[in-house]
């Protein structure tokens, strides 16, 4: 008798579980089918959505084109020396010379007359490319040239060593 009841609690446990876990089963398909249905309406949404900007983007090229050719040809575009701050200008030349610096054979107070007399070459030369660059200004790059030279001078003073002053020499060539 014992076995009996035992037989038929398993035989009920087990269709018990087979019948919950085959509606878990369904509600778990039914939730899958939803959800599938869900994202294709959601991506048709988007499609939708997405096709309208596209549309009122491509509406606005023929304004854009007109804008476009409204602005003069000849519209100067700032240089970007120009838009970049004195200190980002130190910085860039700074680390153009770091190596002719830190590697140089003169004391800390020349180093700091050079570091400044590199600074004042650049913004020379810099200067002197603007001009001429530039056809409107009437302005004599021959006064910054002078400049120019004189501060020259004053650095190969300071570069005594000729490895020093080889080194100065293919760096200033190079653009920041």
């Amino acid at each position: 008798m014992k076995t009996l009841f035992i037989t038929t609690t398993i035989i009920a446990v087990s269709i018990s579980s087979g019948v919950y876990f085959h509606k878990q089963n369904n509600t778990l398909e039914n939730e899958i089918a939803d959800s599938k249905s869900q994202c294709a309406q959601e991506l048709v949404e988007l499609e939708q959505g997405l096709n309208a900007k596209l549309n009122e983007l491509a509406a606005k090229l023929p304004e854009q084109h007109e804008l476009r050719a409204s602005i003069p040809a000849n519209l100067e575009k700032p240089k970007i020396e120009r838009l970049v701050s004195y200190g980002h200008k130190v910085r860039a030349i700074s680390n153009k010379y770091e190596f002719l610096l830190t590697t140089v054979e003169i004391d800390e107070a020349d180093k700091k007359v050079l570091s400044r007399l590199l600074l004042e070459r650049e913004k020379l030369a810099a200067q002197i490319d603007e001009l001429a660059l530039n056809e409107n200004v009437a302005e004599d790059s021959t006064k910054f040239e002078k400049q120019l030279a004189e501060v020259e001078t004053r650095i190969e003073n300071l570069l005594k060593d000729p490895v020093d002053y080889t080194r100065y020499q293919y760096l200033r060539e190079r653009s920041l």
